[in-house]
């Protein structure tokens, strides 16, 4: 629901006491997720859809409302004056492309697509016209999104499962049954085939973007079975490759190997959390 007031959606009910008419509300705004946990957005759609702020620890630095509002009336003159400096800019650069998203995402962007698009373009615009360099918010918008993606990653069994399973091989194949059961041996349990299948698919866009793993579902794996397959290939872009002998290190590659993907002890498992 709140991936659809971000991008705009439209409600429709049956009015309350009434026959045949409809209650229609149509909607879109900006959202403000606010908590202390740093994976508080733990979809990743909707993690694809926000820019993640992450502050400091206060500690005993805290300021009164009434200095912090002395200031910010002091200043928020300057404050409105850069920001409609920037938004006029950012008006000229659309203007010097047509209005055409597109063709500006082409030159400010540098080809790059990303989700809402035309937000990134309007960023990107409005922060050359504040002298930062080309790119520059370009490349914050990008190393956002990766830290967000990795604390989800670090924090899903299933994305740990599959990180691990892939550390010694490029390719693997096979059912969600046999999926579930090769990566147990990594992660605290994997309740069961249906549950791995119905999950894996959000976490998808998250090997890819973060390991470079590539996930496919429902394919064939042979011509006499018409069962949903599951291939997972490791592109180019995998940055966790298997540990590598150092010289003077104790113990040799394949020992260091070896350590590094043992599967986890069986001593002390704890159940795998049920999430509601």
């Amino acid at each position: 629901m709140l991936c659809a007031i971000n991008t705009g959606a439209t409600l429709n009910e049956r009015k309350y006491y009434t026959q045949g008419k409809q209650f229609i509300a149509k909607l879109q705004c900006p959202v403000i997720i606010n908590g202390i946990p740093i994976d508080i957005v733990d979809q990743p759609d909707l993690q694809d859809r926000v820019v993640t702020f992450v502050f400091d620890y206060l500690g005993d630095s805290v300021r009164s409302d009434d200095m912090f509002w002395r200031k910010f009336n002091a200043a928020s003159g300057r404050i409105f004056g850069a920001l409609l400096d920037r938004l006029v800019g950012a008006m000229k650069s659309r203007r010097d492309c047509d209005g055409d998203n597109d063709l500006a995402a082409a030159d400010l962007l540098g080809g790059w697509h990303p989700r809402f698009i035309d937000a990134v373009v309007w960023a990107e615009a409005a922060c050359q016209r504040m002298d930062f360099k080309p790119g520059a918010y370009v490349q914050a918008h990008k190393d956002n999104k990766d830290i967000a993606f990795r604390v989800l990653a670090e924090a899903e069994p299933i994305c740990f499962g599959i990180r691990k399973l892939m550390a010694i091989r490029d390719e693997w194949r096979g059912y969600p049954r046999e999926l579930c059961a090769a990566i147990t041996p990594y992660i605290d349990a994997c309740p069961n085939e249906v549950w791995l299948a119905r999950k894996l698919p959000m976490f998808i866009p998250i090997l890819d973007r973060v390991y470079g793993i590539k996930v496919e579902m429902h394919r064939r794996l042979r011509q006499d079975d018409n069962r949903n397959g599951i291939i997972i290939g490791v592109g180019r872009g995998r940055y966790f490759p298997a540990p590598v002998e150092t010289p003077g290190a104790a113990g040799t590659k394949s020992e260091l190997k070896s350590n590094e993907l043992a599967p986890k002890s069986s001593v002390g498992k704890k159940s795998f959390p049920r999430r509601l």
